[in-house]
């Protein structure tokens, strides 16, 4: 079960019907929500204990799914006993060794190369950092200041990784502001690349930086930091090109710079995609004297089979989010001169009145982008609202009309997929956090 307001279920079927980077970033955020950041948390329905996504891998390919964290009851059958941690898998890798000889020689270079930049004022190697805005101090594997540039911390990662201690050390920066760059080494190695490393690549919107002969060569020549940066494209890398670190991008909140965003894009295209048909019809359509074959032909497109009335509640949910967005009534939905008219017409007479409910969920979730734009709610609209809800059956969250809005406006109704959006900072504007 997913938090939030109505408690989305998350079958296991969906979670591997998902994209690998759609359930990449729900796994992220889960593990950044158990180390103390922002994100999402899930819970086992058996037990009601959170559970996080491990990757699995069956028959060559890479399969999701949900495992308890430790401290779960251990009589849910669903339980698969304790996990490991990440000094014990340290360990075992650096033979009773937290660390690398490779490791340590990688981060003495790149303290190096950071100091050929003219900005630089100085470095530190596995050093405590003194925190600002967390309680406990890390210790960064490469820690740099560049005067008018700020500090920018290197991690590398050679090995296996705890998806924990990748979301711990994420999260640790976040909250300090200081850009966290995952830096990797001899990828081409790789016959199959491990979850790990697609774990950080991931976090760099699909970016792999990598410390080599070649990036090494290139940050003697231009006097700078200069990373190789390999493209994630399914299971391998597209080829690589040299990029300096003043080319990366660094997001507002999450702070692990890009040189292109890979990810984002995909993710509101496909939201965008999907409402698209919707607006189209919307512009042109005469309303009340539609064919009724028209009707049936845009709601064909939905994956849930709606009654033939929805397409106003369709069009009212569209109103509301052409006026938040636009900052300019748009109505849809009637020939009200604008979105309060038409929800108070709608509410105070029966056409909506099933939907009440849905529609009270959707308007507790928008919220005005400015000053200036209109209000899409009165004390009459609520009321009414309130009425219906009383008087009238409403359609329940396992309805078809309410799954079919869930796909038609997940940043309201489906929490994975408004978790998406705020972790690639795309959640609109006019959508309440």
């Amino acid at each position: 079960m997913v938090e939030g307001d109505r408690g989305n279920l998350l079958r296991v079927e969906d979670l591997q019907a998902m994209s690998p980077y759609e359930w990449g970033i729900l796994r992220d955020s889960i593990s950044n929500r158990h180390t103390g950041g922002e994100g999402i948390s899930m819970l086992c329905m058996k037990c009601k204990h959170p559970v996080y996504i491990r990757a699995y891998n069956s028959f060559g390919m890479t399969l999701p799914g949900f495992v308890h964290f430790d401290g779960s009851p251990t009589w849910c059958q669903w339980y698969q006993g304790k996990n490991r941690t990440p000094d014990s898998l340290k360990a075992q890798q650096y033979n009773g060794q937290q660390e690398s000889p490779e490791h340590e020689m990688l981060c003495d270079k790149i303290g190096e190369l950071a100091a050929l930049d003219k900005r630089y004022i100085r470095h530190a190697i596995n050093k405590y950092h003194k925190p600002k805005h967390n309680e406990n101090a890390r210790k960064p594997d490469v820690y740099v200041e560049w005067e008018e540039y700020g500090p920018f911390v290197i991690e590398l990662q050679l090995s296996s990784t705890f998806q924990t201690e990748i979301s711990g050390r994420c999260t640790y920066y976040s909250k300090e502001r200081i850009p966290l760059i995952w830096v990797l080494h001899n990828i081409h190695e790789y016959v199959s690349i491990p979850q790990s490393v697609k774990d950080v690549v991931r976090r760099h919107r699909n970016n792999a930086f990598v410390i080599d002969r070649d990036s090494i060569r290139g940050s003697y020549d231009k006097n700078t930091l200069v990373f190789k940066r390999y493209l994630l494209s399914g299971d391998s890398f597209d080829s690589p090109e040299l990029v300096t670190i003043d080319s990366l991008t660094v997001p507002e909140k999450q702070t692990l710079p890009y040189h292109e965003d890979h990810l984002a894009p995909a993710l509101r295209a496909k939201i965008d995609d999907r409402r698209l048909p919707f607006f189209t019809f919307f512009k042109q359509w005469k309303k009340k004297s539609t064919h009724p074959k028209d009707i049936k032909r845009i709601l064909d497109t939905l994956k849930e089979q709606v009654p033939e009335d929805f397409i106003f509640m369709i069009a009212a949910t569209f109103s509301i989010v052409a006026t938040l967005s636009t900052g300019i009534d748009k109505n849809y939905a009637s020939n009200d001169p604008n979105v309060r008219a038409m929800l108070n017409s709608y509410f105070n007479g029966n056409r909506l009145a099933r939907y009440a409910d849905m529609m009270e969920f959707i308007l507790g979730r928008v919220k005005p982008t400015s000053s200036t734009c209109p209000d899409i709610t009165t004390h009459a609209v609520n009321r009414n609202i309130a009425l219906r809800k009383d008087d009238t059956e409403q359609v329940g969250i396992e309805s078809k009309e309410w799954k079919a809005m869930e796909w038609l406006l997940p940043e309201v109704f489906d929490e994975c997929e408004r978790e998406l959006l705020r972790f690639t900072e795309q959640l609109p504007c006019w959508v309440q956090e």
